[in-house]
């Protein structure tokens, strides 16, 4: 799936040169695989009949996992969603989003929205460059993974987790 999701991306590339362009594309496994993109705004949609990415810098569709929601002030840069891609018959989705927080603001921010949402923080870690926090229910259903990594003076969080299927 990923190098399927590479190979989308050099052709989301080749296209953006026209505002608006629908086209299917024959992946190495033979799965075809429908790209979108509307190079006016910056975002595009690569599905298949398992997973659909989203990226760009409109995305308002984006899904969150039990315990998360977009970080204050941050924007959505790209939203997957992989259809029974997590355990317990869950979609496993992933969120980026880009924000100038630091990395222990954000840490704190899941740790509460996981805490209020009654998971259990299960593993932490705040590093000059990043960190992370990992946080599942009791019977471990549900859970959140969180991602942070600093470059060139903005912070990227990855949220992860299993989501109800569509």
């Amino acid at each position: 799936m990923m190098k399927s999701i590479v190979i989308a991306a050099v052709l989301v590339s080749l296209a953006a040169c026209s505002p608006k362009r629908e086209f299917e594309v024959k992946l190495d496994d033979g799965e075809r695989a429908k790209v979108e993109i509307d190079s006016d705004n910056e975002s595009g949609v690569f599905k298949t009949d398992d997973a659909t990415v989203q990226f760009g810098e409109n995305i308002t569709n984006a899904v969150y996992p039990k315990g998360s929601s977009q970080y204050p002030g941050s924007k959505v840069i790209g939203f997957t969603r992989m259809q029974g891609g997590a355990e317990n018959n869950q979609d496993l989705v992933m969120v980026n989003l880009e924000t100038t927080a630091s990395g222990s603001e954000i840490i704190d921010y899941y740790k509460k929205t996981a805490k209020d949402a009654g998971l259990i923080t299960r593993n932490e870690s705040v590093t000059a460059e990043g960190g992370m926090v990992s946080a599942s229910s009791e019977d471990n259903k549900d859970q959140l993974n969180v991602i942070i990594m600093r470059d060139s003076g903005k912070t990227v969080i990855m949220v992860t987790g299993g989501v109800p299927p569509e």
